[in-house]
């Protein structure tokens, strides 16, 4: 079986289309009022079984530990609200071998003006097998950027939400 780039990326602008303007987890209670994180995941194997994760649930990596592993597309969704429905911000195509993760980083100012001011940045990524690391993130104001790069561009957002 050989992998077609075009194809998936097609694949996944549609799913991304159908997931919007819906709340796909009604059932679950994942609204953006619900709890301090406002993203959950939504993680889509290629036969289309899928799973949305609580990313505030106790031991989510234990409970859905068959799903960190194998071909899947990741999604970090925000969380819907009345007025705004479920958005995915950011996508990572885990091949075979790979190691997807979600995270979270404070972002501290340590010395100046506005010491002790924070943000928390969120993420997903995967290590590849390749041994390469992908990293994307997804900074308060929205910003989405690549690997370290989250350290001072939210240095720039603390500065920004702070003057």
């Amino acid at each position: 079986m050989t992998f077609d780039l075009n194809e998936a990326v097609e694949k996944a602008l549609n799913e991304v289309r159908a997931l919007d303007g819906r709340d796909p987890l009604p059932d679950k209670g994942f609204h953006a009022t619900s709890g301090a994180i406002p993203f959950y995941l939504h993680i889509v194997r290629p036969n289309g079984e899928f799973v949305e994760i609580n990313l505030e649930e106790g031991g989510w990596m234990t409970t859905y530990a068959e799903w960190m592993r194998g071909r899947a597309r990741w999604y970090l969704m925000s969380k819907p609200s009345p007025e705004v429905p479920a958005r995915p911000w950011l996508a990572v195509e885990v091949q075979e071998g790979d190691q997807p993760y979600y995270t979270a980083r404070h972002i501290v100012r340590v010395k100046g003006i506005n010491a002790g001011a924070q943000i928390t940045v969120y993420g997903i990524g995967a290590k590849r097998a390749s041994g390469h690391t992908d990293r994307m993130w997804i900074l308060p104001n929205g910003l989405i950027c690549s690997g370290e790069d989250v350290d001072t561009l939210g240095d720039a957002v603390i500065d920004a939400l702070t003057n």
